[in-house]
């Protein structure tokens, strides 16, 4: 699931390193874990993005690619909640 930076305030956030280039930010809450986003190495920058695909910068050390999810945390908004409804029965089709 993926959480947004907003509220990711106050809870650690864990890097898994999956390849050499990059980076996965996640957090976990109880049983769940959340995906905050990634940093990955390209032409020798580290490109930072958050969970929703928003990009945050390009950082040439990695350690400041990481201080800006919590510089992004920092100034985020809440996600607006959305009320999802049900899509309407559909008839089967037999062939």
């Amino acid at each position: 699931m993926v959480r947004s930076l907003a509220d990711a305030l106050g809870a650690p956030v864990e890097w898994a390193r999956p390849s050499h280039d990059l980076w996965v930010a996640t957090q976990r809450e109880g049983e769940r874990t959340w995906f905050l986003g990634f940093i990955e190495l390209v032409d020798d920058l580290h490109v930072c993005v958050d969970g929703y695909g928003d990009l945050l910068g390009r950082f040439a050390q990695i350690e400041t690619a990481q201080a800006a999810f919590v510089a992004a945390a920092a100034t985020a908004e809440p996600e607006p909640e959305v009320e999802l409804e049900a899509a309407p029965a559909r008839e089967p089709v037999l062939a």
